[in-house]
């Protein structure tokens, strides 16, 4: 499974909540921070993910934001 769409279960998951890139690393051991990085850019240029600046669930940091269920339908 790639790194994107590990990012994209896991969101989905979790809906509402929002996570930086070390939370997403450590949730998925992913090797490095820039694969969350990387695929949450990626994922926020292709509107699947929300990158408004909140604060992450996890460790307060500020993080991007939750995807956008309706536009993850299309991966299906």
């Amino acid at each position: 499974m790639t790194v994107p769409k590990l990012i994209l279960d896991f969101l989905r998951e979790n809906e509402g909540s929002a996570f930086c890139a070390d939370c997403i690393k450590a949730h998925l051991k992913l090797l490095r921070r820039q694969q969350a990085q990387q695929a949450t850019a990626a994922l926020a240029l292709n509107e699947l993910v929300n990158c408004q600046m909140d604060f992450c669930d996890e460790c307060f940091e500020l993080a991007p934001k939750n995807f956008r269920r309706d536009r993850v339908d299309l991966l299906h």
